[in-house]
């Protein structure tokens, strides 16, 4: 038995199938089990709860061979930054602490590829980068870290651990919701396009590789999962043309940045809501990092599907969701 949370986000419906594919059965965390989608409803045994709820949690994960921690909080708002730390950090701990209490063979934690730090001395990162505080470093960053530190804790106090560290996962799905708002984006023929690149990878291969790690031997290792790198002008253009429609064609320059998160942080104040465009957003479109997949590639002789491909996909499924 699997204890799964994250299993209603992007990535943990297709770790669902992916598992349910290799015969797992499944048993997945849900805030609210009546706003749960009807599709998932046959795909695993869900139950009610939170990360903070221990007893519940305590009762779930009772009897399951497997953990795998796919929750967490994703933004790039300094006015999330007390509910980044309380699920990153504090779920996390939660988590790996009933774990060590039973005898679970093996822990995943889905990081992220933002849990490894930026600094503007080393633009190519892989897996022995070392953790630098500095201000490239969003709070999404810090509290993925931290929740890591949470991990390694385990570890040394004998819980067998690996940690996936994702980058921009693309993929079919809701795309109002995370990273699939990038499609969403290019739909509506927004007029701008982030300087920088960034690191993507398909949906499926996460799931994939999580699914390939749970059984094997190892443990306290941490894996890169990224398929490669990609210009957010060339990653919109492509989006563009499968979608058909005209692609962003105005650079976000520094100044252009500056003057918008601005604007946007001050129209959240006078008329409430999250900014659209914030501080930290506009300091991830400048970023020019690239990260090494070598080491999950060679453990698991794995195959990264190219971005062409993912984009065939998620393009023609998210136009079918709009029929």
């Amino acid at each position: 038995m699997v204890f799964l949370t994250g299993g209603t986000g992007l990535l943990g419906q297709y770790i669902i199938d992916s598992l349910g594919r290799q015969g797992y059965k499944i048993r997945a965390l849900c805030r609210n089990l009546a706003t749960l989608p009807a599709h998932l409803r046959p795909k695993a045994t869900w139950v009610e709860g939170d990360l903070h709820d221990i007893p519940a949690l305590e009762a779930h994960m009772e009897g399951c061979d497997y953990v795998i921690h796919g929750a967490g909080k994703v933004s790039y708002q300094s006015s999330d930054k007390k509910e980044l730390f309380a699920t990153n950090v504090e779920g996390t701990a939660n988590i790996v602490n009933i774990a060590l209490a039973y005898p679970i063979r093996k822990f995943i934690h889905i990081s992220s590829i933002a849990a490894l730090g930026r600094s503007k001395d080393k633009l190519t990162i892989d897996e022995q980068a070392q953790w630098q505080e500095t201000d490239l470093n969003t709070y999404y960053a810090k509290t993925k870290y931290l929740g890591e530190l949470e991990v390694w804790r385990g570890v040394a106090e004998g819980l067998s651990a690996v940690v996936v560290q994702p980058s921009i996962v693309l993929g079919a799905g809701d795309w109002t919701q995370s990273s699939t708002q990038i499609f969403q984006y290019v739909w509506r023929e927004k007029g701008y396009y982030p300087q920088g690149q960034l690191s993507y990878v398909d949906v499926r291969d996460v799931a994939e590789v999580i699914t390939r790690l749970l059984p094997t031997e190892a443990t306290a290792e941490r894996y890169i999962v990224s398929a490669g790198e990609a210009s957010y002008l060339e990653l919109f253009t492509q989006i563009a043309q499968r979608f058909g429609k005209k692609p962003p064609h105005k650079r976000m320059t520094p100044l252009l940045g500056a003057i918008a998160w601005r604007w946007y942080y001050l129209k959240s104040l006078l008329f409430g809501g999250k900014p659209l465009v914030s501080r930290e957003t506009v300091m991830l479109g400048k970023n020019d990092y690239a990260y090494q997949n070598d080491k999950v590639r060679k453990a698991l002789d794995f195959h990264f599907r190219d971005l062409s491909d993912t984009l065939d996909w998620a393009c023609e499924a998210l136009l079918g969701g709009l029929k």
